[in-house]
This record gives structure tokens, sequence and C-alpha cells, in this order.
């Protein structure tokens, strides 16, 4: 018997991404350089946000014109801990987590809301006072700025033209990418097809070969764009890479079955490429790093403190909200776009408040699980996973993991990415977990006073570790000596 068909109804939960969420996420990955230059591109977009600039009167003007001098000198000084302002606000954060990731700006009160909240600030009141970033003395660009002119005038899609800036942050120092697509989409929370797109306009812009994932790929992409796809260059780059490495044109010549003089005119032209596209954009001038936290300690006690001054504080134009609290009656295209960019103003600057809150958080968290590494030293750093910050503080990993990246803390034992102070652990004979990076540090110092004539081979040194306490196997030696950068034994021994 045939039956009709049925109509059902069931539930089921799905996370759905809004461009809220994505821009929040956005934002906890920024850097406090990269955030101010996205509140700057903000302040350009959105025409009711504004800066929070105090009036100067003509007399106050003429009193600031005659201290400048002194101002400068004052702005070089270390800025005040803002420990007690944070840890109110994060208190605040605490109680109202649940109520945050519920904010709707549909359900705002606009006549209401704005009173309180002109002007809109993002930083706190002791904050030192915002003045745009001085242009650099040097007129050399980045190689990071050269691509985010190209992808500024190309004029794409708000969404993609945000994936393909994200990816070259992205981008290390020889302008490779380290991650494929499928991590970058997970780490900036877009979809797969958006950063597909993204990626393949950041291979087609200038240095050629940007955007590779290794040598192979970027020789590739540079014969490529030169419309060499079919030629003798793409075959021994695309087949016979490995023996191109190793200089072995006879080999190449019979792979390909091709004439040595025709192998050799075509590896001469290979070698004209650049394998390293972002060593162009390379300088022997000091980068300085501008911490986003600052620990210091006062009174026996380390205090955590966000640097905030290079956040500049943002107000809503009381022009544009004047002239919603007149359209919005009427429920016309003045109204309705004045709302929408009312919404993004005030997501913004919840955006920044969390990204804030966050930091501070997990700074304090990072504090507190490594006190013995700020008293005694990189020795005594202990091992701390994404996951162990993230339950102490009631956020998901991932958070972390976002709030953490480009970030920089300032300690007195030195200025450290927030990155460094999580750490694998490795056992020890007395039964309790060691960091890698402690291990390392041992490494290290052990190698450094061996005797330059007999240098330890990595079993030795594995035999060494284990006799101060630690279990590392001989495998294990041989990838931390590496990732320092230490030659093995028979490279390092000296002969007399």
């Amino acid at each position: 018997m045939q039956q009709g068909a049925r109509l059902e109804l069931s539930q089921r939960h799905e996370l759905t991404i809004t461009p809220q969420m994505q821009q929040a996420i956005a934002i906890l990955l920024m850097s406090a350089l990269e955030l101010e230059l996205h509140l700057q591109q903000e302040l350009q977009d959105n025409p009711v946000l504004e800066l929070d600039e105090p009036e100067v009167s003509p007399e106050e003007e003429q009193e600031e014109s005659l201290n400048s001098e002194k101002k400068e000198n004052d702005s070089d000084e270390k800025v005040q801990p803002e420990s007690e302002n944070v840890e109110s606000e994060n208190v605040e954060s605490e109680n109202a987590a649940d109520k945050d990731e519920k904010f709707d700006v549909d359900d705002i009160d606009y006549e209401n809301l704005f009173s309180s909240v002109v002007p809109v600030r993002t930083s706190s009141s002791n904050d030192e006072e915002y003045r745009p970033p001085e242009p650099n003395d040097s007129d050399t660009k980045t190689l990071a700025d050269y691509l985010l002119e190209q992808i500024t005038s190309l004029s794409l899609a708000s969404e993609l033209e945000k994936t393909a800036k994200f990816i070259v942050s992205q981008l290390n120092s020889d302008g490779y990418l380290n991650m494929d697509n499928h991590e970058l989409a997970e780490l900036a929370g877009i979809d797969d097809a958006t950063v597909n797109e993204a990626v393949n306009i950041i291979r087609n812009l200038e240095p050629p070969g940007v955007g590779a994932r290794n040598t192979r790929d970027c020789l590739l992409i540079q014969l490529e764009l030169i419309n060499k796809k079919d030629s003798l260059e793409w075959k021994i780059v695309d087949e016979q890479f490995d023996m191109l490495t190793s200089n072995r044109i006879p080999f190449i010549a019979q792979a390909l079955q091709a004439d040595i003089s025709a192998v050799n005119e075509a590896v001469d032209f290979i070698r004209t490429l650049e394998p390293r596209p972002g060593r162009a954009f390379g300088t022997d001038e000091t980068n300085y790093i501008v911490p986003d936290v600052i620990v210091e300690k006062v009174e026996g006690e380390y205090v955590v403190s966000l640097r905030n001054n290079r956040i500049p504080s943002l107000r809503i134009n009381k022009d544009y909200l004047k002239m919603y609290e007149r359209e919005k009656k009427k429920k016309g295209e003045i109204s309705e776009y004045l709302k929408s960019k009312f919404d993004s103003a005030l997501w913004l600057v919840r955006s920044i408040e969390q990204r804030q809150k966050t930091l501070y958080r997990v700074s304090k968290s990072i504090v507190s699980q490594q006190i013995d590494f700020f008293e005694y030293g990189p020795k005594y750093l202990k091992p701390m996973t994404l996951k162990m910050v993230a339950e102490e503080i009631g956020v998901h990993e991932s958070t972390v993991s976002r709030i953490t990246t480009s970030k920089y803390m300032q300690t007195p034992r030195g200025t450290f990415e927030l990155k460094y102070f999580f750490t694998s652990p490795i056992s020890t004979s007395s039964g309790e977990d060691a960091s890698s990076r402690s291990v390392k540090t041992i490494l290290s110092e052990i190698i450094a006073n061996e005797d330059p004539a007999s240098p330890y081979s990595d079993q030795k040194l594995s035999e060494l570790m284990k006799a101060r306490g630690f279990t590392v196997a001989r495998r294990t030696i041989t990838k931390y000596r590496e990732q320092l950068n230490i030659m093995p034994a028979k490279m390092r021994k000296k002969y007399s």
C-alpha cells in the first residue's frame, strides 16, 4: 500500500556566524597597531563615529604650543598601570558574560540609550591623550604595506577585502603562507570559498610568488604569471624539483627527454626567479614591538595592566544623533541608514571592550599560572595549554588562541609574545611535568658548557638530561636542538 507524504517537525541546533560575530572575532585577532588602523578605517567608513577629542580654547592651545617640548618628553615615559580600572570592568564582564552573548542590536532603545552612550569610550579615562601614529622616517615599505595598498586599489567586496587583508597578516617575512586554506578559514571564522578566492587574489599580486606555500610553489606561481605553464622551465620545477635543487642536470635531461643545452638554458632562467618574494622588503632597521600588556612588580605583587593609549577614543556624532531623532518617526531610507550605522558603531565598541576584557583576563591567568617564571626565569616555565587558561576564565579555547595571537607582554624579564607562555609538558623523574621550553633552556646551557673538542651527541645529551631528572628521548633532543638552531655534534666540533 502506497503511503502519502507526511509533514514532520524537528528541532536542531545550528551555529550561524553573523557579520557582527565575524567582526568581534577579527578584532580579537588584531594586534594593537592593526586595531588602531582598523579604527581609523571605521572612522572613514561610518559617518556617525568620530574621535573623542576635547575642545581646546585659544588660551589652552597657546599654552599647549608653549609646552609641546615638555609633552613630547612626557609621552616617552612609561604608561601608568590601569589595572584597577580594567579589573573593575573585568568583574562586570564576568557577571554579564551570558548577557553579552544574547545582545541584539534590534532591541536597542535609541531614544534612551544614546543619551548615556555619548561619548562612546573605547579606552580608559586614565589613558594618554590619543595621537595619530607619526609617519615612519624610513621610506621603505613593508611587504604587508605594499600588499594592502594593492588590495585596497582592487575595490573588492567588503568581506573579501577583509579576508585578503587578514591573510596578508599571516604571511611570513619571505611572503609565504604557512597554513593551508582550511586552517586560515577556521582561524578567521570565514567560509572556505571566501578564503580560497582571497588567496588566489594575493597570489596574483606583486611581488610575484607571494602567497606561496613553499619554494617550489613560489617558482610555479612566477612561471604561471609570465605564461610559462607549458614550458620546459615549468616541467623542471613541477616534476624534477629535487633534482633541480641538487643541480643534477643530466638526470633532469634524461627524465624529461630534453637536450642538456636546453635544460641548462631553462635552469639558468629559473635561477633568475625570486625564491623569497618578501626579501626585497627586508630591512636592517630594528623592528620595535609595542606591548599590549604590561606586567610590573609593585610591592611584591605582579600587577597586570593593558596599554590602551594606542586605541583612539570614539564617540557618536551628536548631529547625526539629532538627525536620527527627527527622521526615525518617518521610517524612511535616512532613518534606516542611520540606524544601521549606529548599530555598527555600537557593535564595534562592544567588540573592542570585549577584546580588552578578554586580553586582561587571559594575561592575568598567564601571570598567575607562570609566577615561577616571573620570579626565577625561563627554566621555571611550567607546562600550560590554551585549554587550561580557557577553563580558568570560562571562555572557549579558540577565544584564548585568538586573543594571544600577535599580542606581546612587557615584563621585568623582557617582552614576550603571549604564545611564548604556552608549552607542552615533559615528564620528570619526580613525577611532575616540566615545560618543553624550560627543557630547551637547560639543553642550551648544557651545550654551551660542553668541551668544543668533544661535543655531546644527541644520545649523550639525552642521558645528561635524564641525570638532571628530565626524561627526554634522543629523537626529542634532536628535534629541540634543531628548533634552537643548534648544529649536530660533528658540526659543533672544533679542531685544535
